[in-house]
Parts: structure tokens; sequence; C-alpha cells
């Protein structure tokens, strides 16, 4: 029984790192365009803001921006 635990608890460990992966994956690239907008649009542009909106927008069950 004890071996059965400890497999369980390896899976579930190996999953949250491959999402965890995954989610850098992710955000690595999503920060890298806002930084290059924010440079290309120069400060006040409200890259942040603008994408927050696109995003609340694309993805209503989820929250991006301050409410």
């Amino acid at each position: 029984m004890r071996e059965l635990k400890e497999r369980i608890v390896q899976y579930q460990v190996r999953a949250v790192l491959s999402v965890n992966c995954e989610l850098v994956l992710l955000y690595w690239p999503i920060g890298r365009k806002i930084l290059n907008r924010q440079q290309q649009r120069g400060w006040g542009a409200k890259v942040l803001d603008n994408l927050a909106v696109d995003l609340q927008i694309a993805f209503p069950e989820r929250m991006f921006a301050d409410n």
C-alpha cells in the first residue's frame, strides 16, 4: 500500500512540474512581446491595460484586469 501512495505522489509531482514547465514556455514569449511593445510605443502607452482588456474579451471566464 505504501508503494502505491508513493507512486501517486511521484506522478502528482511530475504533473505539477510538467504544467509549470508549460506555463513558463507560455509566459516567457508573452513577457518578451509585452516588453517589445512597451519599448516600441513608449512609456504611458498602456500596453498592459490594453492587453488586459483584450484578454478579458477573449477569455471572459477569467479575470485579467483589476475590476
